[in-house]
């Protein structure tokens, strides 16, 4: 008889939690956003005959039921505490830690996708810019300096694909960076680690410019970057420094997506969920940057990723005007009804590891 209350008990209380659990599903209301993971949650799947029938649907209805699971957030938390802390599991689902600094195993190396990159850079010079000095340089992301050897892909092979279809001059950089230099939780790198590589690039310009003291002013100690949501774990967080020079302090940044203007740092940004946007308005199509303090008529068109935003402020002490240009967002062929620019103008292809091994998002001529 005991035996058998104990059933019902336990059935009840399973009844109680299922339907507790159905009617959090029902009432929450979907999000849009996970600012934890940084990326758009699927939205619940319209169907259509078709779909169903090709099973379609139901495949988006899944992604759509595990993105607004009810408390995901606390779940994928409890996983990760239990997978690190229980077991002293250091990688999960492509992402590890070594060293106290979280990355994301990018592996194996994308020839096609290398190859694919310095096609559509390359054909960028050709159409827009065949009479300009050119240059090109590349970001090492963190796995060159964490990454085990079994699970590091090969950046001389990397580098020997993507120079052997480029044109210009190759600024070696990689020698400039350590691990140091890179947020412990987060892909980029810290710009207050940054003037070395600014002035190697800066000599590799040709540029006329003179290294200032830079002044280091901190704008929290809390920042947290994109792996702290995709693990899932809780961090305390890491300063996040901005430099000051004159150069710095007097130019004007135009952002041509949105039309805002202001200052060379964003303090907005601190507040969004990707704070790293306090630099030049983050991952922005294109942006201008006028120099007021430089009269030596040099212009720089830099294209990049999201790295170029932070050190692009380091290399203002040798350019009157710097135009930031992102291809992942703007079209190429578009560029020369909205800038202006002569042969004078010097270029700079600025690219991570990161992208050049997943260049799909670039768009070329």
């Amino acid at each position: 008889m005991k035996a058998k209350l104990n059933d019902i008990l336990m059935a009840a209380v399973f009844v109680v939690f299922l339907f507790g659990f159905l009617m959090a599903a029902l009432l929450t209301p979907d999000q849009s956003f996970s600012e934890y993971e940084r990326r758009r949650l699927a939205e619940f799947p319209n169907p259509s005959w078709k779909s169903v029938q090709s099973t379609v649907w139901m495949d988006n209805f899944e992604t759509y039921t595990l993105d607004q699971f009810p408390f995901r957030q606390t779940f994928r938390g409890a996983k990760s505490i239990l997978e690190f802390y229980g077991f002293a599991k250091l990688d999960m689902e492509g992402l590890y830690i070594r060293n106290g600094y979280l990355s994301k195993q990018e592996y194996p190396l994308s020839e096609r996708q290398v190859t694919s990159a310095a096609g559509k850079l390359s054909g960028i010079h050709a159409a827009l810019f065949p009479n300009n000095r050119v240059y090109y340089s590349v970001i090492p992301d963190k796995n060159y300096f964490l990454a085990d050897e079994a699970k590091k892909i090969d950046y001389d092979r990397l580098m020997e694909l993507f120079s052997s279809g480029m044109s210009g001059t190759y600024i070696d950089i990689f020698d400039t960076l350590t691990i140091e230099d890179y947020y412990k939780t987060d892909t980029h790198f810290r710009q207050e680690n940054l003037v070395d590589t600014a002035d190697r690039i800066l000599r590799g310009m040709d540029a006329d410019y003179v290294l200032p003291d830079y002044e280091r002013e901190l704008l929290t100690d809390s920042f947290c970057g994109v792996y702290v949501g995709q693990f899932a774990l809780k961090s305390g967080g890491e300063p996040l420094y901005v430099l000051h020079s004159p150069d710095i302090d007097g130019a004007k940044a135009e952002n041509y997506e949105t039309g805002a203007s202001g200052g060379v740092y964003t303090l907005d940004a601190l507040e969004t969920y990707d704070p790293y946007g306090v630099y030049l308005y983050g991952s922005a199509a294109l942006v201008t940057v006028t120099n007021p303090n430089q009269s030596n008529g040099r212009e720089l068109i830099l294209f990049r990723d999201s790295f170029g935003s932070s050190i692009a402020p380091l290399l203002l002490c040798g350019y009157e005007k710097i135009t930031l240009v992102d291809v992942r967002y703007v079209t190429p062929s578009f560029l020369p009804q909205i800038l202006e620019y002569d042969d004078t103008a010097d270029v700079l292809f600025l690219y991570s590891t990161l992208l050049l091994n997943s260049s799909s998002t670039l768009r070329g001529m």
